[in-house]
């Protein structure tokens, strides 16, 4: 096998991994594939008690990988009560699969950085990726709410970053939060440090669950308790004094529906126009 199938992700992994699970029939046997996966990853956590990854992942993921719904539903097998509690034998493991991501974030936005790199922000190159995804018959992106993305400091009152953050997601597992200036709003680990508050509070955050539902909020939302804090020491630090605005707030609901209608007019124009030159090119 080539070094580079070997690699987590691939899809010579990605296929072995769904016939693993199928044999795996127990909690315990699914959480020691997630074990060996996070070994192969050369995964250790710092002295600060954040997640860092000494191997890559194959270097073929993108958004719409099998390899991400994979990885999701063994999440959800091997913990169906969610991250934030278990016993005490599974704590590692469970702080170790919740930061792990922030990594698979941090994938996402290198592939379209990489493959899109004359776009002049984050908004075209997603755009670019969905025009891609659209002539191949996959899965474009679609909206989903971004309240918790938008995060206001509580002693101050304001917003952590200007203007409202959008989220876009494929399949809900892979999501991108893009700000007023078309950037992608992430936390990358490995350069936690260089990461201004904003960022890290409001980042994007890879979905385990299938949707927004009870098991959403058991995997991805619900990840820390009194007993148990599995983020990164930053985000800790900075979420304290945090908090979301209300659901009941029309103005941010409008400036969210505004944003999105825009991202959504400017695909349909990509579209056309590749559709456009397709015709002229047969």
């Amino acid at each position: 096998m080539d070094n580079r199938d070997s690699l987590v992700g691939s899809q010579a992994y990605t296929v072995l991994l769904k016939q693993k699970i199928k044999i795996a029939k127990s909690v315990g046997n699914y959480q020691s594939l997630l074990e060996q996966m996070l070994v192969r990853l050369g995964a250790y956590f710092d002295d600060h008690g954040d997640l860092k990854l000494e191997n890559k992942f194959a270097p073929s993921l993108q958004p719409n990988s099998e390899f991400f719904i994979v990885l999701s539903r063994l999440v959800q097998l091997s913990f169906p009560q969610g991250l934030a509690t278990g016993s005490t034998d599974t704590e590692q493991l469970r702080k170790q699969i919740h930061q792990l991501r922030y990594y698979l974030d941090l994938i996402n936005v290198y592939y379209l950085r990489h493959t899109y790199p004359n776009e002049k922000n984050d908004w075209q190159r997603l755009i670019c990726y969905d025009v891609d995804c659209y002539k191949n018959n996959q899965p474009m992106s679609q909206p989903e709410p971004a309240r918790l993305h938008n995060k206001l400091d509580r002693i101050l009152n304001v917003p952590l970053t200007l203007g409202w953050n959008i989220k876009r997601v494929y399949g809900f597992h892979v999501e991108f939060i893009l700000d007023w200036q078309g950037n992608f709003m992430y936390f990358d680990l490995k350069n936690a440090n260089r990461i201004y508050p904003g960022q890290i509070i409001n980042c994007s955050s890879f979905n385990y669950a299938n949707q927004n539902d009870q098991l959403h909020r058991f995997l991805d939302v619900h990840y820390n308790s009194a007993q148990s804090i599995k983020d990164p020491s930053l985000r800790v630090l900075f979420n304290q004094n945090t908090y979301s605005p209300s659901k009941a707030k029309v103005f941010n609901t409008i400036r969210e529906v505004k944003r999105q209608c825009r991202f959504n007019f400017e695909r349909r124009m990509a579209i056309w126009v590749a559709d456009k030159k397709g015709r002229e090119n047969n």
